[in-house]
């Protein structure tokens, strides 16, 4: 049996449906390379502002050159935007010393990691697309 996922991947599966289930899974997660639930991508987020934001932003978030991006001050500033406008302005305006050099992908983890530090629910599923953060809005945990 052949499972073909997109165009990258082809597998030879025994015909023993646990095997077919977990390697037609595997075929996804490795066909698109961004398979990973939003906690996954969120720890990648994680990973990636230390590298790129923490400088600035502080390594908890608290601010430091930078605004904070966690707690009641970065809450008051976004609350009732999108996180696409969030993604949007750290797409376009940072780094400081380089604004608009992140790669999308980047900024997409690094938006869902942001996020979820502020206990903004941003759902089960990996975002793939920049798009799908229109749907989240951002706003105090608890609140509307």
């Amino acid at each position: 049996m052949v499972i073909h996922s997109g165009s990258r991947w082809v597998f030879e599966v025994p015909p023993h449906p646990r095997a077919v289930t977990s390697v037609a899974l595997l075929a996804m997660i490795a066909s698109t390379g961004r398979g990973e639930p939003s906690a996954l991508q969120a720890q990648n987020g994680a990973r990636l502002y230390a590298e790129q934001c923490a400088e600035c932003h502080g390594a908890t978030l608290g601010g430091g050159k930078g605004p904070p991006l966690r707690g009641a001050g970065f809450l008051q500033s976004w609350q009732h935007k999108t996180a696409r406008k969030l993604y949007s302005r750290i797409l376009t305006t940072m780094p400081a010393a380089a604004p608009g050099t992140l790669p999308q992908e980047a900024v997409l983890d690094v938006t869902i990691y942001i996020l979820s530090q502020n206990g903004v629910d941003v759902g089960s599923h990996a975002k793939t697309s920049p798009d799908l953060l229109n749907a989240i809005k951002i706003h105090r945990a608890g609140g509307g």
